[in-house]
């Protein structure tokens, strides 16, 4: 019992130490990240990169999730 408690709080500490490392990362970035323009060919701007790439990681995170229960 005390082991499946200890792997529980384990993962949550990872998981929080997921979301901190992506949040630094998009933080220490943010200038750039607006600056961004889109690629060539599409009309993906700064501030939908900053709304669709932890929609993505949401999804990719919620989908394995699943998959480990």
């Amino acid at each position: 019992m005390d082991l499946v408690k200890y792997n529980q709080g384990v993962m949550i500490m990872k998981g929080k130490l997921i979301t901190l490392t992506v949040l630094m990362i998009i933080g220490s970035n943010i200038s750039s990240i607006f600056a961004y323009g889109g690629a060539k060919n599409t009309n993906l701007s700064g501030g939908m990169l900053l709304f669709f790439v932890p929609l993505m990681l949401g999804i990719v995170y919620l989908a394995n999730k699943d998959e480990t229960n």
